[in-house]
């Protein structure tokens, strides 16, 4: 039977994916890197201020990404991060992950759409409910719910576990919703706190 790793909006996929990058970087000197399970691109041809455009094959939503991040692209991948729970009640799916792995700072923006049938407040409790029962705390900072649109700063405290410390966004559109988490290691959070306000700013749906 295929495990579901998913914990809204992600925060088990970031442990998941240090661990895959990890494995991944003491892998590269003895093959070559995977082409299409993970984009790379030249860190010195990119910087912070180069970034890319992810527009999802329906057209309806797009938001930018450093091009200097990792990409993981396959489907095969992104869909083992998928809970069966969340897939069947909202047909939820982690569509977009690009991470930072430069100078040791970890930090990674995930997008996942789903068809929702309640309300953004109702869909943070169910976050709170679901990283609970991973013996997760989730502790949200700030709340700023505006229409469609819902901002977060969210802090997690998982046992055994580094803090981690987000920016996600809830966007509810005419057929779909996007949740949008950008999350790094809370001891890197003021390094990225500007690139998650911009990148979470460029997130839009077009309908």
């Amino acid at each position: 039977m295929k495990k579901s790793f998913y914990v809204p909006l992600g925060i088990l996929l970031f442990s998941l994916l240090l661990g895959f990058i990890n494995k991944w970087n003491w892998q590269a000197s003895q093959k070559p890197l995977p082409q299409n399970g993970l984009e790379s691109i030249n860190t010195e041809a990119a910087n912070q201020n180069n970034y890319k455009e992810f527009v999802t094959a329906d057209k309806n939503f797009r938001i930018n990404h450093p091009a200097a991040w990792f990409r993981l692209e396959d489907e095969n991948i992104l869909a083992a991060f998928n809970s069966k729970e969340w897939g069947e009640k909202y047909d939820l799916k982690t569509i977009f992950v690009a991470q930072n792995l430069q100078q040791g700072r970890f930090a990674q923006i995930i997008v996942q759409e789903g068809v929702f049938d309640i309300n953004i407040k109702e869909i943070l409790q169910k976050m709170k409910d679901s990283n609970q029962k991973q013996q997760s705390e989730m502790e949200i900072i700030k709340s700023d719910i505006e229409g469609n649109k819902g901002v977060f700063e969210i802090r997690y405290l998982t046992p055994n576990a580094p803090a981690l410390y987000s920016k996600e966004m809830i966007l509810l559109g005419k057929e779909k919703t996007y949740l949008i988490a950008f999350i790094a290691l809370e001891n890197d959070w003021q390094e990225f706190s500007e690139e998650a306000n911009f990148l979470l700013g460029s997130a839009q749906i077009v309908q």
